[in-house]
């Protein structure tokens, strides 16, 4: 077969004979394909393309190892290299084992969630990078490449499909890498593991609609799964980019320990929009700016559009330190929102920015916790005081009985 054609995962038994040829003999380019043919191959790449974004390691490993076996060795596509596969699906083996040994730990899970941040981010462009010629070079093959009638008259090219392709590739990795984004900001490990569940089961459903599509030679359940996933993934995608931006920008900041480096006594302050009603969407990315009375925000629409600035009253304005980031929140407010959220580069310097923005400075209700169940702990094992968490026994006297004080 030719350089770069793909043949979908798991299609082990030999293919339906289709009209024109065949479907073989349209992939192998030696006639042209009929209709039904090309409908064919527009959707097991469109089913590529889908579990291609919900998990660019795992699924460019296992079409490379797929395309290893089934294709010449002296025609191997790139993603079909054993250097290349082989590397792929042992990091998706130890990453999958990483992440359920952290689940047992408390906070141990950061230790995967926050490298993951980055890494999803280039692999999922190396990964489409390195398939999407595969999957252009069969539509070539069964006539999309402008050798057929009909695609003469509709001016439908396998790059202009592909370019589709590659915008539904955009809009499910988009909202994939927000599934670890959410997974990364949530420090309760079993809304982790329901999130990395409900993502492997649409996972094992493309795959699994594709191989059935790829056997029967009908691309209909591939169509009726993946065209709803790929539509709902674009309407949310807007916001998923903004969440992600969060996400990312929060690990790089722990990955380099960015608070080392930042000078937060002066100049605008990187902030995002944690609540409705002030305008930018909510986690829109911009500049907070103290004002006598409030804050001057700063964002640029798109991140290229011509900047916009609003002006917001804090009432009553209060500096929350969180786990991983901080908010400003408004305590005379009748909602008592939380306005803006501020990224971890600001870690250890809340008392300063609390000053800038004449805010009070207290901790959540996670790090409450977390201080207080390290303030026990270092109690039991350093002999420190711990007149506030163990039960004292007053001496008894007579016509008295113990007291007991907490």
């Amino acid at each position: 077969m030719p350089f770069g054609v793909s043949i979908p995962l798991l299609a082990a038994a030999a293919p339906p004979v289709i009209q024109d040829g065949g479907l073989i003999s349209a992939l192998d380019g030696s006639s042209g394909g009929s209709l039904e043919t090309r409908a064919v191959a527009v959707s097991i790449a469109l089913g590529q393309m889908t579990g291609l974004a919900l998990s660019p390691v795992l699924v460019l490993g296992l079409f490379g190892l797929w395309d290893w076996l089934r294709l010449d060795g002296d025609a191997l596509p790139l993603h079909a290299q054993p250097w290349l596969w082989a590397p792929l699906l042992l990091l998706s083996v130890l990453v999958t084992l990483a992440r359920t040994g952290c689940l047992t730990v408390p906070g141990a899970k950061y230790l995967v969630d926050v490298p993951q941040q980055v890494h999803s981010k280039i692999t999922g462009l190396i990964a489409v990078g390195i398939f999407l010629p595969s999957v252009v070079a069969s539509l070539e093959a069964v006539g999309l490449a402008g050798g057929g009638e009909e695609v003469a008259r509709a001016g439908v090219g396998a790059w202009s499909i592909g370019l589709l392709l590659l915008a539904a590739f955009g809009s499910v990795w988009i909202v994939s890498n927000t599934v670890d984004a959410l997974r990364f900001l949530c420090p309760l490990a079993s809304i982790d593991a329901v999130l990395t569940l409900a993502r492997a089961a649409v996972l094992w459903l493309v795959l699994g609609v594709l191989a059935i599509d790829s056997l029967v030679g009908i691309p209909v359940l591939t169509f009726l799964v993946c065209l709803p996933i790929v539509l709902a993934c674009g309407l949310v995608a807007g916001a998923c980019v903004r969440l992600n931006l969060f996400a990312l920008l929060c690990a790089w900041d722990m990955l380099t320990r960015r608070w080392r480096r930042t000078d937060a006594s002066g100049g605008p302050l990187r902030a995002f929009v944690a609540s409705r009603g002030l305008g930018p969407a909510v986690r829109t990315m911009g500049t907070l700016e103290p004002t006598p009375g409030g804050a001057t925000f700063r964002w640029r629409p798109m991140f290229v559009m011509p900047e916009q600035s609003r002006e917001v009253a804090l009432r009553g304005p209060a500096l929350t330190r969180g786990v991983i980031w901080s908010v400003v929140e408004t305590d005379r407010d009748p909602d008592r929102a939380a306005r803006f959220a501020l990224p971890p580069r600001y870690r250890g310097h809340e008392p300063v920015v609390a000053r800038r923005l004449a805010a009070a400075v207290r901790d959540g209700a996670v790090l409450r916790g977390i201080k207080g169940t390290v303030g026990f702990v270092r109690g039991m094992f350093a002999g420190a005081d711990l007149a506030s968490f163990s039960v004292a026994t007053a001496p008894a006297t007579s016509g008295s009985t113990p007291s007991r004080q907490v």
